[in-house]
């Protein structure tokens, strides 16, 4: 652009005939602004248009299909053993793995795996489609789709149920130390030997020991909650 010459120097018909040579330039600078700006428009919808197309590929009919005869196949097997009272799986537990440690994290498993698997579940097939279309937009593969959009928001829902959980992992550890007696050991025995011989001090500091225990779990999910969802409001709030 040009340098403006002295104004001083000028008539008053020089400086009219320069401003209406700036003006046809201005609507010449906005008429070629306008262009790119509308080329840019196009390119951008024929984009979205070949994405959406490999998007409805991708979740064609076929695909749906495929998802819902896997759910159709499997979901009565899983409400079936779902249905089944934690309790009556502890015998069988005993028998396949005694009385040590491995039966009480089978048992822990079994209780808390259900509540957790359905959450977890729902929050992958819930995913906003929006979020999905909108990364694809933005160029990312389906491995990229399913890492920074599919697997956090089932995450959050992960972790929803896996508070509410450690309570019930707790019950299943104290059942399989109620049924190992002396020779699991643990808190659970601890608060049935306590209850033949009538001491009542050494079952409140059982179920005090229970307690913190919940209460230090239930942090630490918590911690690593908020470090794995530290994209949520919440998290960025408290950052």
């Amino acid at each position: 652009m040009e340098a403006l010459p002295d104004l001083g120097t000028l008539s008053d018909q020089e400086l009219r005939d320069l401003i209406r040579e700036l003006m046809v330039e201005e609507h010449k600078v906005s008429y070629e602004r306008r262009l790119l700006h509308g080329k840019i428009d196009i390119l951008r919808a024929e984009l979205q248009a070949r994405l959406q197309k490999q998007a409805g590929e991708a979740d064609s009919p076929l695909h749906e299909i495929d998802v819902d005869r896997l759910a159709a196949i499997l979901g009565p097997y899983i409400v079936a053993l779902n249905s089944l009272p934690r309790i009556a799986l502890v015998p069988l537990v005993t028998m396949i793995f005694g009385f040590g440690l491995a039966a009480k994290v089978v048992l822990a498993w079994l209780i808390v795996f259900f509540i957790v698997f359905f959450n977890t579940f729902q929050g992958a097939r819930g995913v906003d489609p929006d979020l999905i279309h909108s990364a694809r937009f933005l160029g990312a593969s389906e491995r990229q789709v399913m890492r920074t959009v599919i697997v956090p928001s089932a995450l959050a829902w992960t972790f929803a149920s896996l508070t509410p959980s450690v309570s019930f992992a707790l019950i299943g550890v104290v059942i399989g130390e109620f049924i190992g007696g002396e020779s699991g050991g643990g808190i659970g025995y601890l608060i049935i030997a306590s209850l033949g011989s009538l001491n009542a001090a050494d079952m409140m500091v059982a179920l005090v020991v229970l307690a913190a225990t919940g209460i230090v779990l239930a942090i630490g999910i918590r911690q690593v909650e908020a470090r794995l969802l530290r994209w949520r409001p919440e998290y960025q709030t408290r950052a």
